[in-house]
């Protein structure tokens, strides 16, 4: 059986064009996957660190995995320090959906 998920929470950023061959354009107001300046901030280091060591749990997984396929937003609620928005950078990290807007 092939996995359905698009998110997998493997940490490793998946190709430039496997978002768009997944899902459906997105918003014309949302540039995806536009690169940054070449010299890369403390900041933006420390938010792709984020992205790239978080680890997700597999309820975690499940429910990002449902809201794209519904194309729904997602709202992640918990505690200070429960990793809320670090599943968010570990999301655009591995799909390679740029920046997280704040």
């Amino acid at each position: 059986m092939t996995d359905w998920r698009i998110f997998q929470g493997t940490r490793t950023p998946k190709e430039k064009d496997y978002i768009t061959a997944h899902l459906p354009d997105p918003p014309s107001w949302r540039p995806f996957g536009s690169e940054g300046s070449e010299q890369e901030t403390v900041a933006a280091q420390k938010k792709r660190q984020r992205g790239e060591t978080f680890q997700a749990t597999e309820d975690e997984i499940d429910m990002v995995n449902a809201a794209l396929y519904l194309r729904r937003p997602l709202l992640v609620t918990g505690k200070p320090g429960t990793g809320k928005t670090s599943l968010a950078y570990a999301v655009a990290h591995e799909l390679n959906l740029g920046e997280v807007l704040h």
